[in-house]
């Protein structure tokens, strides 16, 4: 049983199941925002940035399917993208994922590794692969 809560709590390699901080469905939050192992966003978020402490290691944001994220910048080595992403610049060191439910509407968009599922949106005006 110790074996089962250990992975799912898990924040070195998280699926889209796990977290470690969440906010929930019918929540507001207008400010800045600093992740640290998980965070899962179910509700709505409005500021200048959501970024991790320290770019670069295995820290993820995930922004669940009905949820709305507005910022100027996300900054999150690992980033799933379930629910609606407006942004102006967007980068993740390690991976962006934009499942079939997802959007991103964004001006610049930063990524080492991109997966998006069939039916998946993303605008944006300039793409960059890589962080040299």
């Amino acid at each position: 049983m110790m074996t089962k809560l250990k992975q799912f709590f898990n924040p070195i390699r998280p699926n889209s199941n796990s977290f470690d901080s969440l906010i929930g469905a019918g929540t507001f939050v207008s400010g800045n925002i600093s992740v640290k192992g998980t965070l899962r966003v179910f509700g709505c978020v409005e500021g200048e940035f959501i970024k991790s402490n320290e770019f670069c290691n295995d820290d993820t944001l995930i922004i669940a399917e009905g949820s709305t994220i507005k910022v100027e910048s996300v900054e999150v080595p690992h980033i799933i993208v379930e629910g609606i992403l407006t942004v102006t610049d967007l980068k993740a060191c390690h991976s962006l994922k934009i499942s079939k439910t997802g959007s991103i509407n964004a001006k610049s968009v930063q990524v080492n590794e991109l997966e998006i599922e069939k039916g998946a949106i993303i605008s944006c005006e300039n793409f960059k692969n890589g962080f040299k």
